[in-house]
């Protein structure tokens, strides 16, 4: 289940039941406690519910609770519409690196065919969603585990990232703009995104709309290593040009 399918379960259960424990959501939901308790924590920094000793309850406001669901399916929609897109062009026999970004993420359920493929990764939650599919060989980068994201960084994934070719790399960021290029906020992450991007025949930015024409805190690169940028609709005229002389092939 995807972390957007998980916590919209959980404000489900929550909505009748109000209140429940970590031991009997992760029981319902199939997965750790600690996964619930970074789920349970992520919704209260969020402002929709109040963790408890062994649990949570359902904050008061229905009106916040529905807004929240209905930012969960539209991004859930977005980066769906972006992964599907994106496994297209993967080939059988094809070397690939995905990042730890939530939306390359969403490739996975998409990757589950009968090609055989290499998928290198820096995200302990792609390696666990892949271990169970045929033909797929998978390599983790190892490194300094990010436990808030679950992604390892460091001179250990930076190093093994050295060590091979890639016919594709599939990575995601924070913003982009025209003017200033390509953006994301942690910089362990964009250090080993940066080596990512240098050992690749192709390089595919997935984004979805919200994240044009925004300024990040730090830049990760330009465009003039971008091959394809796979967003879920169509942008504007503006972009489209940019990209057009840019020689980047768009696809939405």
């Amino acid at each position: 289940m995807l972390v957007a399918q998980r916590k919209l379960e959980i404000m489900s259960i929550l909505r009748t039941r109000k209140s429940i424990r970590v031991c009997e959501l992760a029981k319902i939901l199939f997965t750790s406690e600690s996964t619930i308790r970074r789920d349970l924590s992520d919704l209260e920094n969020k402002g929709f519910l109040k963790r408890t000793y062994g649990g949570a309850i359902l904050l008061e406001g229905m009106e916040a609770e529905v807004a929240f669901i209905s930012r969960l399916e539209e991004m859930e929609e977005k980066k769906n519409h972006i992964g599907k897109i994106a496994v297209q062009l993967v080939n059988e026999g094809d070397v690939i690196v995905l990042d730890s970004s939530t939306t390359t993420w969403f490739m996975v359920p998409y990757l589950n065919s009968n090609k055989k493929i290499t998928v290198i990764t820096s995200s302990a939650k792609i390696i666990n969603d892949l271990s169970n599919f045929k033909g797929i060989h998978i390599i983790g980068t190892g490194g300094r585990l990010r436990k808030r994201s679950l992604s390892f960084t460091g001179e250990i994934a930076i190093n093994t990232i050295k060590m091979f070719r890639y016919d594709l790399v599939f990575f995601s960021c924070n913003s982009i703009t025209k003017e200033d290029g390509i953006f994301d906020v942690n910089m362990e992450e964009i250090a080993l995104c940066r080596t990512m991007l240098t050992c690749a025949k192709k390089v595919v930015l997935l984004i979805d709309d919200s994240k044009f024409d925004r300024v990040g805190f730090c830049k990760l690169c330009g465009f003039n290593r971008i091959n394809y940028l796979i967003t879920n609709k169509e942008p504007i005229m503006e972009w489209k040009q940019f990209l057009l002389n840019k020689d980047i092939k768009l696809l939405y």
